[in-house]
């Protein structure tokens, strides 16, 4: 059933690719990646896990409300697929393979050559779809920054803003800061504390960088008595590189270190019932490879 759900969907994407033209400025429409976290202790719980990522993010063209509002539609898809070993009975019924789609309407708006903002709802499922889908599957998510372009130089933009998520827990807001260059041979962009990109550019083929990512996820999971929820936090930092293939086809990797991973089970309060179930693993390595299709 999975395979057929992936076939199908990447046969719509191809179709759709092939029949529309892209607006927007150069940027990754469709990236198809897979990525492996290694094999790692939990600190204080007797056990390994192996984490595994297969997704894919796709970007519509860009709608022109009029003529200060633009619109793009995001859909993405990722599949975590967890391995553990030497578990204790008590939790050796995890789920092993966890599914996030998610939905994101970015919109901007630009009030004057100034001052623009940036609206981001967005509404993701998540769970172990061991049972049918219900309202605790259904994390929604907004932000709102406001971003300010220099006068002195319309390449360099800082802004703030403010998230709203069911990500980390239940209904968490939390600051976010935003800062964005862009030069003829780099590109550095911020949005803190979610993550940080600092590509070069030396030739049109080739792109080389550094980054960290925070990536907090809350699966509803149906496996475990009296627990509802897991919380996942992978904090990682990492070289990254791209090659243009041909034409708008690049290859892209990244390896690094994941610094902070947390693996905590929550009740229907958002809490854990004790402390054997807040769990952090040790730092551990990570690489990902994939491809992306990019507007010219």
């Amino acid at each position: 059933m999975n395979r057929l759900l992936f076939g199908t969907f990447f046969f719509f994407i191809f179709t759709v690719m092939n029949l529309i033209g892209y607006s927007q400025s150069a940027t990754d429409f469709l990236s198809i990646n897979y990525s492996a976290i290694s094999k790692s202790e939990f600190k204080d719980q007797v056990g390994e896990a192996q984490l595994n990522h297969f997704d894919f993010n796709f970007v519509t063209p860009t709608i022109q409300l009029n003529t200060k509002t633009k619109i793009n539609n995001i859909i993405y898809y990722r599949l975590s697929n967890y391995q553990y070993s030497s578990f204790p009975n008590s939790i050796e019924i995890v789920p092993q393979e966890l599914h996030e789609i998610k939905y994101t309407l970015l919109t901007r708006h630009k009030f004057n050559s100034t001052w623009e903002l940036l609206l981001v709802p967005r509404i993701s499922i998540r769970s172990d779809f061991k049972d049918n889908l219900n309202s605790n599957d259904l994390f929604p998510a907004v932000s709102t920054i406001v971003m300010k372009t220099s006068q002195k130089n319309e390449h360099l933009k800082w802004g703030f803003g403010l998230n709203y998520n069911n990500d980390l827990g239940k209904n968490s807001i939390i600051p976010i800061l935003a800062f964005s260059y862009v030069a003829d041979k780099m590109k550095l962009s911020t949005y803190f504390p979610n993550n940080a990109n600092l590509i070069f550019l030396p030739s049109k083929k080739i792109e080389y960088g550094f980054g960290f990512t925070t990536d907090p996820t809350l699966f509803h999971i149906n496996t475990i008595d009296s627990i509802e929820y897991l919380r996942t936090l992978n904090v990682a930092v990492h070289p990254t590189f791209s090659y243009n293939l041909s034409s708008n086809f690049w290859l892209n990797a990244k390896g690094g270190w994941v610094l902070r991973r947390n693996f905590d089970f929550y009740n229907s309060d958002f809490e854990s019932p004790t402390d054997d179930f807040e769990n952090q693993l040790k730092a551990s390595a990570f690489v990902q490879i994939g491809v992306s299709f990019r507007t010219k």
